[in-house]
C-alpha cells in the first residue's frame, strides 16, 4: 500500500529521525500483516489439504483418476471453485460449473501451446481475467473468468482445471483512469498530472475472483502427489505386465507337454 500527501507551501523536508521512524512502523505493520494472513488462511489450507488426500486415496484404491470428479470425495470440496475438469483417459471428467468440452478442447489446446507449461517451467497457471488472455473465454465468462490450471505432463494428457465464474465490479476513481493527459516538452511527451479528480464510476466484467498463494500452492502440491500416483501405478501395471507374460510363457510350455503326453497314448492305441 501506498500513502501519499502533497501540499502547496514548497518542499517539506522531513528529519531523519521522523523517516526512520516511519520505515520502522511500516516494516511493523507489514509483519503483523503476513501474521494474521496465515492466521487467516491457516483453517482453509488444512480444509483443502484434508480433501486432497481423500481424493488422493480414494484414486489410488480405485486405481484411476476418476475419483477427482466423481464419487463421495471430489477436487470440488477442495480449492474454493465454481467448477472442475480434470482430462484423463482421453475425456474430460466435469463437476459443477464449467465451459462444454468442445469449450475444454480449445482452451486446453491454448494452455498446452504457452510456453512456460509446454517447457515445464511453469507448473500452475493461473488467471482472474481469462478472456483478456484467451479471448474464446468471452463465450463462457459467466462460469470461467478465473482460471487455475495444472498439468501432469508435458504432452497435456492430464490436465485439472479449476474455474471461478465473473465477479462483476464497481470501481469508484478520482479522475477518469483512461486519460492520461501529456505535454510535450523538449524530450518529448510527459505525462502530467490529472487536471479533474472528480469521480468517475468503472464497471468491470469478465472478472473474477484472484486466486489466493495459499491455493496456488494446494494445486502445486496436488500436482506433484498425482505425478507420484501415476508413476506407482505405472510402475504396478509394469510389474503385473512382467508376471503375466511369465504366466503366458509357463502355459505355452505346460500346453506343449501336455499336448504331447495325450498324443503317445493314442498312438499306441491306433
Amino acid at each position: 500500500g501506498l500513502i501519499a500527501c502533497h501540499h502547496y507551501s514548497g518542499p517539506k523536508q522531513l528529519p531523519t529521525q521522523l523517516r526512520a521512524a516511519c520505515e520502522f512502523v511500516a516494516q511493523v505493520v507489514s509483519l503483523q500483516h503476513q501474521s494474521a494472513e496465515d492466521r487467516e488462511f491457516l483453517s482453509y489450507r488444512l480444509q483443502i489439504d484434508d480433501v486432497h488426500q481423500r481424493v488422493l486415496a480414494a484414486a489410488a484404491r480405485e486405481g484411476g483418476l476418476c475419483a477427482l470428479t466423481e464419487g463421495p470425495n471430489t477436487l470440488s470440496g477442495g480449492i474454493d471453485a465454481g467448477g472442475v475438469a480434470s482430462y484423463h483417459n482421453g475425456r474430460w471428467w466435469r463437476i459443477g460449473d464449467t465451459p462444454s468440452e468442445a469449450e475444454l478442447d480449445g482452451l486446453a489446446g491454448w494452455l498446452n501451446h504457452l510456453p512456460a507449461m509446454a517447457s515445464g517451467t511453469q507448473l500452475v497457471y493461473d488467471t482472474d481475467r481469462l478472456a483478456r488472455q484467451y479471448p474464446a473465454a468471452a463465450a463462457f465468462s459467466n462460469m470461467a473468468s478465473g482460471l487455475l490450471a495444472t498439468s501432469l505432463s508435458r504432452e497435456g494428457n492430464h490436465l485439472i482445471l479449476w474455474f471461478r465464474p465473473e465477479t462483476p465490479q464497481t470501481v469508484n476513481w478520482g479522475g477518469n483512469p483512461q486519460e492520461k493527459p501529456t505535454v510535450t516538452g523538449p524530450h518529448g511527451p510527459r505525462l502530467t498530472p490529472r487536471r479533474s479528480f472528480e469521480l468517475f464510476v468503472e464497471s468491470v466484467h469478465q472478472r473474477a475472483l484472484p486466486w489466493r498463494a495459499v491455493e496456488l500452492e494446494a494445486a502445486a502440491r496436488l500436482r506433484v502427489q498425482l505425478a507420484e500416483l501415476v508413476v506407482s501405478q505405472s510402475e504396478r501395471l509394469s510389474s503385473l505386465n512382467a508376471e503375466l507374460s511369465r504366466s503366458n510363457e509357463e502355459l505355452d510350455a505346460f500346453a506343449y507337454v501336455a499336448s504331447h503326453d495325450l498324443k503317445e497314448p493314442l498312438r499306441g492305441i491306433r
